[in-house]
C-alpha cells in the first residue's frame, strides 16, 4: 500500500507512513498481515465510514479556497435567519 501511495502520488515513504499512521489513529483503515514470497507483509484496508467523504472536502477546501467568494441576492425579501 504504500509503494503505491508513493508511485501514485509522488510523495515519500515517510510521508506515506505518516499518512497511513494518521488514518490509523482515526480508523480510517486497517492492518492485517499476510505472508508472500516467504515475509510478512502488512496490509492496510480502507474501513469505509461516512465521515471520509466529509473529510476529503474539507482537506479539498483547505488546501484549494477560492480567492474571492461573494453572494448577493437583491431579490429576497425574508430574512434568511429569525
Amino acid at each position: 500500500t504504500m509503494k503505491l501511495m508513493v508511485n501514485k502520488m509522488g510523495i515519500s515513504i515517510e510521508k506515506a507512513k505518516e499518512i497511513l499512521d494518521i488514518f490509523l489513529k482515526y480508523r480510517l483503515v486497517y492492518t492485517t498481515t499476510l505472508e508472500m514470497d516467504d515475509e510478512i507483509q502488512t496490509v492496510y484496508q480502507f474501513y469505509p465510514t461516512p465521515s471520509f467523504v466529509a473529510l476529503l472536502i474539507f482537506a479539498r477546501e483547505m488546501i484549494d479556497k477560492p480567492e474571492i467568494f461573494a453572494y448577493n441576492s437583491n431579490e429576497r425579501q425574508l430574512p434568511y435567519l429569525k
